[in-house]
C-alpha cells in the first residue's frame, strides 16, 4: 500500500492505474497479500484521472463479481462519481464530491479530480459558448455565485452584471505548422534513398 500513497502523493496518476492493474492480476494468481478492497477506491479514481470512464466501469463489474461480494461504503461513493462523469452530470459528480466524508488516502485524490474536472470543463465550455448564464455556468463548475463569477474571471472570463452572462476568454491556439504535401514527398524520397544505402 506504500506505493500506493507515494504515487498519490506524487499525482502520477498512470503509474497509480499501472500499480493497481499489477496488483489485481497478482492477486489473481495468488501471488500477493494486498487486498483488493483496500485498492478499489483509488483504482476506480485513477481510471477517472486518466479520463478512462470504460476501465472504470469494467472494474466496477469485476469488483461486483467477486465471491465474497464486499463493497466498502468509500467504494460505493466513489463509483457514484464515476457513473455521474460516465452520464456527464456534472451537478450529481459535484454532489458525490461531496456527499461523503473521504479517508486520508482518497481525500487528494478527489481534490485532484475536481480541479481536473473543472480545467476540462473550462476548456470545453470555452469551445462551446460564446457566452453561458452563470446560472448553467453552475452545472459544469460546481461553484455557485460570487464564487464562479471569481474563479472564471481569474481565467480570463468576464462577466457582464445585467444580462448576467458570462463571457469566455478568447484563447487562440496555434495551429499546427504541418509541412506541405510537396515537402513530404521529399522527405519520404530522402529517407528511402538512406535506407537504401
Amino acid at each position: 500500500m506504500d506505493i500506493i500513497v507515494s504515487l498519490i502523493r506524487e499525482k502520477d496518476y498512470s503509474g497509480l492505474v499501472d500499480t493497481c492493474e499489477r496488483i489485481e492480476l497478482e492477486h489473481a494468481a495468488g501471488r500477493t497479500t494486498i487486498s483488493l478492497h483496500d485498492i478499489d477506491a483509488p483504482f476506480l479514481l485513477g481510471y477517472c484521472l486518466v479520463h478512462d470512464l470504460n476501465s472504470a466501469r469494467f472494474l466496477r463489474k469485476r469488483i461486483l463479481a467477486r465471491k465474497d461480494r464486499v463493497v466498502l461504503p468509500e467504494v460505493e461513493a466513489v463509483w457514484k462519481i464515476c457513473a455521474s462523469l460516465w452520464h456527464q452530470s456534472y451537478p450529481d459528480f459535484y454532489t458525490a464530491l461531496h456527499d461523503h466524508t473521504w479517508s486520508d488516502m482518497i481525500q487528494p485524490l478527489i481534490y485532484s479530480l475536481q480541479e481536473h474536472t473543472r480545467e476540462r470543463m473550462l476548456s470545453l465550455v470555452t469551445k462551446a459558448y460564446t457566452n453561458i448564464n452563470a446560472e448553467e455556468a453552475t452545472h459544469y463548475f460546481g461553484l455557485e455565485g460570487n464564487e464562479l463569477i471569481q474563479v472564471l474571471m481569474s481565467k480570463g472570463w468576464s462577466y457582464d452584471t445585467t444580462s448576467k452572462l458570462l463571457t469566455p476568454a478568447v484563447h487562440v491556439e496555434p495551429t499546427p505548422q504541418t509541412p506541405s504535401h510537396l515537402n513530404r514527398v521529399s522527405n519520404l524520397a530522402e529517407m528511402i534513398l538512406h535506407l537504401e544505402k
